[in-house]
């Protein structure tokens, strides 16, 4: 009954009184005119009332349906959810004795449902932490009614253990009014786990972090005392790192000097545009062109050359270089003495060679002219008859003359070895097809000669440079590669000739090629370098060549 109905009754009561009295008085006869209409018409009222108190009355149970409906649904839903949930969900008594539990608890526990009803929930919590649990309980039966976690082992039916976290809060018992505790049981192996591995992965990221800043110290102090200069340019070359001490010394800066300007303007200007066509190389193929040597202005205006190592890297999107650079003028310096002493040696050689052709060419001048006529006077003087009539003195000269026939030919023999004089006389090609012969004749080696020809005869110094170098390409031929047929031949190429000798003997070795003993082979490069030429010599399986370029008009190797 609501408060809205009440005083309805109490009217409806007050009604049925008066009906009452007015019952009474007609019994004795004394009914008061108007009273039995001012009675029908509180009657009238009260029944109204009571109409419209029993439609609120009836919407107020269907209201009370509806919400006890609405509770029942609350109720199966909080049912599903305690027998359904993803935890164990536990009631107990203020002693811990078990009441009621879900499904997930009973799998937990490894006991079926039914069966955990009245057990102590202490039997299931592993025996070295009990202590632990019945201090949680003494704690909540002295009026704790916050929600208390405990982290436990929870031991299976079967002796299976796994960790677990106990969640409890006391609530009072909607039907007993006493207290009870709600618990929630949580199996936390897998959280186990995974902190035992976010442990895990912290520890090695702590030993990374102190291999790094370990390895960091010992870069930075290998750097920093490094005897070579380090250091990092950015994209527009400009100095964003080096290591003080080596660059001191080297170059004189401080490294804060240096941070910020570029090394291109520290280049002399001849050399710079070297050192930009080296990066973009540098960039553009990584790891093919890493060494590069270039001069350098020191703070005091010397010139320090420096031999650099460097390496592309990456300053986030833009590209830098990273390098090691050496002080290296002084093996330039050397290198720069040992060039011109190799020059100097180069131009000595070419002299001795002039010098000795020149000789060679007087010597054969002076045995043809001088020795030559002797023996040509001795030889008409034995031929013609003697003043005292001898007949028979011719024939007994006869042997001295063959004697003297044989010296003039190996005087004219040895003269040609000198000096050939069909290279003043007839040319170069001459010379090489006289050679050709005479190695023929001589040493039983044939040889086959084509020769092109030259548009302009060669100046006599290259000729005769070209002819040594045939002469001795022959001469290895036959003495070392033990050829028996030599083909030797010349055509133009070009501004310049081409000439080759090839053997059919043994091929030569390319160690016999840089042999300190190689003579004859260094002799051959060198004449050619004192006509701006070059040889090549290689060798096979079937044979050496000997290749022998010969520019038109060349000059010397510049100094």
């Amino acid at each position: 009954m609501t408060k809205s109905t009440v005083p309805l009754l109490t009217e409806a009561d007050a009604a049925l009184r008066r009906f009452g009295e007015l019952w009474r008085r007609g019994r004795d006869g004394s009914v008061e005119p108007g009273l039995l209409e001012e009675v029908m018409e509180e009657l009238s009222v009260a029944l109204h009332e009571l109409q419209t108190s029993a439609d609120e009355l009836r919407e107020q149970q269907e209201q009370l349906l509806r919400a006890e409906a609405r509770i029942a649904e609350e109720r199966r839903r909080y049912h599903e959810l305690f027998e359904f949930g993803p935890d164990g969900y536990l009631v107990t008594t203020g002693t811990a004795v078990i009441r009621e539990s879900n499904r997930m608890a009973a799998t937990l526990l490894g006991v079926p449902t039914s069966s955990l009803f009245s057990k102590p929930l202490s039997v299931f919590v592993h025996i070295d932490r009990r202590i632990a649990f019945r201090t949680l309980l003494n704690t909540m039966a002295a009026g704790e009614m916050t929600t208390q976690t405990l982290e436990t082992v929870i031991v299976r039916r079967g002796g299976t253990t796994f960790p677990a976290v106990l969640r409890v809060i006391a609530a009072r018992s909607p039907r007993t009014s006493t207290v009870e505790l709600r618990w929630t049981l949580r199996d936390v192996t897998g959280e186990r786990a995974v902190q035992r591995d976010l442990l895990a992965q912290i520890e090695d990221r702590k030993r990374i972090e102190e291999s790094l800043r370990i390895s960091e110290l010992r870069y930075r102090h290998l750097v920093e005392h490094a005897t070579d200069m380090v250091y990092e340019l950015d994209r527009e070359g400009r100095f964003i790192f080096c290591n003080d001490l080596a660059t001191q010394r080297m170059l004189g800066y401080a490294a804060r000097e240096l941070i910020g300007r570029r090394l291109i303007d520290l280049v002399p200007r001849p050399h710079r545009k070297l050192l930009r066509e080296f990066r973009k190389r540098q960039v553009a193929q990584p790891g093919h062109a890493n060494y590069f040597e270039f001069p350098v202005h020191a703070k005091d205006e010397r010139i320090v050359w420096l031999g650099e190592h460097g390496t592309p890297v990456l300053h986030g999107k833009d590209p830098g270089i990273q390098a090691i650079c050496r002080d290296i003028s002084a093996q330039v310096s050397r290198v720069s003495q040992l060039t011109d002493a190799g020059e100097q040696l180069r131009d000595l050689s070419a002299h001795l060679q002039s010098q000795i052709e020149a000789e060679r060419a007087r010597i054969a001048q002076d045995i043809h002219d001088e020795l030559g006529a002797a023996l040509t006077a001795i030889r008409m003087e034995l031929a013609l008859p003697s003043a005292g009539n001898d007949e028979h003195a011719p024939r007994r000269n006869a042997p001295v003359i063959r004697r003297i026939d044989a010296a003039i030919e190996a005087m004219r023999r040895i003269c040609s070895d000198l000096r050939p004089s069909l290279l003043d006389n007839m040319g170069l090609c001459a010379a090489i097809e006289w050679l050709a012969q005479d190695v023929q004749e001589r040493a039983g080696v044939r040889c086959q000669v084509r020769l092109q020809g030259f548009a302009e005869e060669p100046a006599p110094d290259k000729g005769t440079a070209v002819f040594r170098i045939v002469q001795e390409a022959v001469t290895n031929a036959i003495r070392h590669a033990e050829a028996s047929t030599l083909k030797i031949s010349q055509r133009l190429n070009g501004a310049g000739a081409i000439i080759s000798v090839t053997g059919d003997g043994r091929g030569i070795k390319p160690s016999e090629l840089a042999g300190r003993k190689s003579f004859g082979i260094v002799g051959m490069h060198e004449r050619a370098k004192t006509f701006g030429g070059k040889v090549i010599v290689s060798g096979g399986p079937h044979g050496t060549k000997v290749t022998i370029h010969v520019p038109v008009a060349a000059a010397p190797e510049s100094k």
